[in-house]
């Protein structure tokens, strides 16, 4: 059975699972050196050759994102991860960019795939145990940030509330100078 499956898939172009496996890391390798070239637009053809829709929308982020269009990158993130929920790399992707673009609300919408992703059956039971502790080591990372976006965003809003209360003092105050001024009596008129 073995045999007769490998021929049908190699008859149907499917390939076995590590030619399928070679495969992504040839598409991968030949994305990076047009990223080391500079050539964006051949890296993005050529990321655009994947068949799986997870390698493509990481690959589409990476380059889109060594290319400086990090709008771009975090769309092709999500993209992905609306074929691929469960993608750990595409949610940390998305986290990490949200967080640079300093959008923290969706940072921990992306936070939140990459912990239920992580708590799916091939990270507890099928990734080796340094696999698992990178990929905790790089939640705890990305969580810092978010903490530390989450804290900045306060921040502003606290500033832009002061900033309204003394604008809206400093207006006030003025009225009440103005129409102090307008009740005092006019001392150009000549006197009789």
């Amino acid at each position: 059975m073995g045999l007769a499956f490998v021929s049908l898939c190699a008859v149907l172009g499917m390939g076995t699972a590590a030619e399928h496996r070679q495969g992504q890391i040839d598409l991968a390798e030949a994305v990076a050196v047009e990223l080391r070239a500079g050539r964006f637009v051949e890296a993005l053809r050529i990321a655009g050759e994947a068949k799986e829709p997870a390698l493509a929308a990481r690959l589409e982020a990476d380059v889109r994102w060594t290319a400086g269009d990090l709008d771009g990158a975090l769309a092709a993130a999500q993209e992905g991860l609306a074929a691929v929920p469960g993608d750990a790399r595409l949610a940390s992707t998305a986290a990490d960019l949200a967080l640079t673009l300093g959008l923290a609300e969706e940072a921990r919408r992306h936070l939140d795939t990459l912990d239920g992703a992580l708590a799916g059956p091939y990270w507890s039971e099928g990734a080796t145990e340094e696999t698992r502790r990178w990929w905790g080591e790089r939640r705890a990372g990305l969580e810092g940030l978010a903490v530390e976006a989450e804290a900045g965003l306060a921040a502003r809003d606290r500033a832009l509330q002061m900033a309204r209360w003394v604008g809206g003092g400093f207006v006030a105050l003025a009225s009440l100078a103005f129409g102090l001024l307008l009740c005092l009596p006019d001392r150009r008129r000549p006197r009789a």
